[in-house]
């Protein structure tokens, strides 16, 4: 037999461990939003809004275009959400961008900026109720501290070549192309960089940005891609396969983000 004062007391346990539950399980379920989201600095995206090439958010130059990607929850974004990017020197806050995507298609959007002042940025998103969905901080530098390597890398471009191409015989570009078809080997060619010294590089870092017509910016990051070299190649060629017609801006650095060559070309159909 379970005496009255025995049952009270573990009446009252029962109801402090629900209790307890309870705060538990409401915690998790606001605390949930909150993680599903997340902000990523890339040079460019897949399909299916997945990072291509990170970018680290203190290793940004005063002019570098960053593509931001927000990526949900598995399910697709609903409603309005909009992105705001902020710069936040000296205790003040000045907004630089506010952009509104109105009922995303996927579960992920982004959009690309270009960073054209030195400081501190904040980067957010918010839902229509001005709820904050996820939010980091970036550091832009200024181009003239100049490391020893960077140095090297601009003395260097100065006799990089770029040569588009789509026949190579004995290792060397057979014809030169200034435009190409999509038509014309399902849109494949291959990109020559050359230079008169060692490119001196591990790694090559390849983006493209598109634009409709010449003379038009090109704000469009329509792909990127790494190449892994000798640095004591003088010269490498570097294969890429386009998808879409329009005018390309072609950029190639090396493996601390440094500038080596700008290339332009027309793709057609």
């Amino acid at each position: 037999m379970i005496l009255f004062s025995e049952w009270l007391n573990r009446r009252e346990n029962n109801l402090k461990f629900d209790l307890k539950k309870y705060f538990l399980i409401s915690i998790l379920l606001l605390a949930a939003p909150l993680f599903a989201q997340r902000i990523t600095l890339c040079r460019a995206f897949t399909d299916n809004g997945e990072p291509i090439d990170l970018i680290y958010s203190s290793n940004i130059r005063i002019g570098q275009s960053v593509c931001i990607l927000f990526s949900g929850e598995k399910k697709k974004l609903s409603g309005s959400i909009s992105l705001f990017i902020d710069k936040t020197d000296g205790g003040e806050r000045n907004n630089q961008l506010k952009q509104i995507f109105i009922s995303p298609k996927e579960n992920w959007l982004t959009q690309v900026f270009k960073f054209q002042k030195e400081g501190r940025y904040e980067i957010y998103f918010e839902n229509e109720n001005k709820i904050r969905y996820a939010s980091t901080t970036v550091t832009v530098g200024h181009p003239e501290i100049k490391t020893a390597k960077e140095k090297e890398a601009a003395a260097r471009s100065g006799s990089a070549k770029i040569v588009f191409t789509s026949k190579i015989i004995d290792g060397k570009p057979a014809d030169i192309k200034e435009n190409i078809s999509l038509r014309e080997n399902g849109g494949s060619i291959s990109i020559y960089l050359s230079d008169k010294q060692p490119i001196g590089t591990k790694l090559l870092r390849l983006s493209l940005w598109r634009s409709d017509q010449k003379g038009n910016s090109y704000n469009e990051l329509s792909g990127s891609k790494i190449f892994i070299i000798d640095p004591s190649w003088n010269d490498t060629y570097l294969k890429y396969t386009f998808s879409k017609t329009g005018e390309y801006k072609i950029i190639i650095s090396d493996e601390n983000e440094i500038l080596i060559k700008t290339a332009y070309i027309s793709v057609n159909n």
